[in-house]
């Protein structure tokens, strides 16, 4: 379905009033940088009115992202690559935090879950009568014309009366937060005596815990070794490794697949769950064989 160049939200507090914390939330997909002065991705109305915009580099070297609130004495921009963002999906939220709001620090802004360095690059006040919710565009049909297009495509805009936290936002831009997990490097052996010039195995084992189903694990997705993005398994088996009478992931591995070297003193694993939840685990070594 083709929408038109600007959604018009109405002229309420959808947002809340005075200093009411809020999260704004979208992806975007830019197709072109700004050819004027700027364009703009959403304007929310909170009697002072937020918009999130895309600047030109007509006043510093690079482009800029906005979270600016008009009517107030000043707009805190962050420099970003406007060119990596083309012609992709790109997660963005911004938050305000109810503080002042004529100080940056009352923002967060996020890419893809990652907080940006909020700077503190003021173009000056902000001016306009406009006072209305829009997405895509500056001024809307209730300010009598529109202007400054976003160009591209903004999906799942969401709007909320609260702050959110940073796992929350990489939870809505599809990015899950690592779960650390036990692990058991040569289970029953202590120390974990590791020969690096070995052409045998290491077994690993992924231990079920209160709060961790280790059956859960894809075991193709596993990697271990010095930093735990080296070696595939070999053979991965479930069952009892620890006799807590629960079900563990046993995997083994090549030894010269693994990267360690002598004097390492630990080595790590990485993975998912069958479900994508990101894993990761560590467990102490000793090296051996290595005069």
């Amino acid at each position: 379905m083709e929408l038109p160049d600007i959604i018009d939200l109405g002229d309420n507090n959808i947002i809340g009033s005075g200093n009411a914390p809020f999260t704004v939330a979208m992806w975007i997909f830019p197709t072109r940088t700004p050819t004027g002065l700027y364009y703009f991705v959403i304007r929310l109305k909170q009697d002072a009115q937020f918009f999130l915009a895309f600047d030109s580099n007509f006043i510093v070297p690079l482009d800029i992202v906005g979270a600016i609130f008009r009517a107030q004495p000043a707009q805190w921009l962050i420099p970003i690559d406007h060119n990596a963002l083309l012609n992709r999906w790109t997660h963005v939220a911004a938050i305000y935090n109810g503080g002042d709001k004529a100080t940056a620090s009352s923002f967060r802004i996020f890419f893809d879950g990652n907080v940006l360095p909020i700077g503190t690059v003021n173009l000056g006040p902000v001016g306009g009568n406009c006072n209305d919710n829009a997405i895509g565009s500056d001024s809307g049909p209730l300010c009598g014309s529109d202007f400054a297009h976003f160009e591209g495509l903004i999906d799942e805009v969401q709007i909320f009366n609260r702050i959110l936290s940073q796992d929350e936002i990489r939870a809505l831009a599809g990015i899950c937060p690592t779960l650390q997990i036990a692990i058991d490097i040569k289970p029953d052996s202590d120390p974990n005596s590791i020969n690096p010039r070995s052409k045998g195995v290491i077994p690993v084992a992924i231990l079920t815990t209160d709060t961790f189903d280790a059956s859960s694990v894809d075991p193709t997705t596993v990697l271990f070794g010095r930093t735990g993005t080296e070696a595939t398994s070999v053979h991965a088996a479930l069952e009892d490794v620890d006799g807590e009478g629960d079900t563990d992931l046993i995997l083994h591995f090549n030894t010269q697949a693994t990267g360690i070297q002598c004097g390492e003193t630990s080595a790590s694993l990485t993975g998912k769950t069958f479900d994508g939840q990101p894993i990761e685990g560590s467990d102490s070594i000793r090296t051996v064989g290595c005069k």
